[in-house]
């Protein structure tokens, strides 16, 4: 069953608090402003909906729900459910790493009726150079950036696959190549329909830095920063 959302901001003694109350989604298009609709069941089919608001600052930590199945993240708008693919399940609990910013919210639907990644494993832990995940036919895939020891990922089913993300040699740069822009007087100052003449000047600089303007004996051209 497809639903939507509306949230409600409630000032309560002086603290903004989110209220979430998801209509069926047939039901939503055909509500009217000031009219009072009944919200439907959130637990249709076994499926269970937790809306996360966090009420502080930025904040990083794992989240215990008090339930079990296959985590989604759904868009409360187009409908459209991303698998969460990082969690751990102990003592009928799941767990689930966030990051959110002051008063960032996030909808987690736990389906008992399908797995998240057309998968029986899931991500339980993985290195910190891992960036994200993404699942594509039923395969998922780890984004890590270059590190200097081996990324790791471990499942659910006890394997852990180890990558090499080692990043590339510092490379030296050095003999530049600067093309200068500058702007000089027309060659005939009483000629009105030229304003400037446009001129790029190469230059060669030797060596690993980038001399200054100065250096290279073009502080005072016009076009110059």
């Amino acid at each position: 069953m497809d639903y939507s959302a509306r949230c409600q901001f409630i000032l309560q003694g002086g603290i903004a608090k989110v209220d979430l109350v998801f209509w069926d989604k047939q039901t939503a298009q055909d509500a009217y402003p000031g009219i009072l609709y009944e919200p439907t069941d959130l637990q249709d089919a076994g499926d269970v909906y937790v809306y996360v608001y966090n009420d502080g600052d930025f904040s990083t930590g794992s989240i215990s729900f008090q339930a079990t199945g296959s985590p989604f993240a759904p868009d409360a708008w187009t409908g459209e459910e991303t698998p969460i693919t990082e969690y751990s399940v102990s003592q009928g609990r799941t767990n689930i790493s966030f990051s959110l910013k002051s008063t960032e919210t996030r909808i987690v639907k736990f389906s008992a009726s399908r797995n998240s990644a057309n998968n029986e494993s899931h991500v339980i832990w993985s290195s910190d150079s891992v960036l994200g995940y993404y699942v594509d036919s039923g395969k998922v895939w780890a984004k890590a950036a270059a590190s200097d020891s081996a990324t790791s990922v471990k499942l659910s089913s006890g394997k852990t696959v180890t990558l090499d993300q080692q990043g590339q040699s510092q490379i030296s740069l050095g003999n530049w190549s600067v093309v200068l822009e500058q702007w000089l007087p027309p060659d005939n100052l009483y000629d009105v329909e030229t304003v400037a003449n446009k001129k790029n000047v190469s230059l060669s600089v030797s060596g690993f830095s980038i001399s200054s303007w100065k250096d290279l004996g073009y502080q005072n051209s016009s076009g110059v920063a």
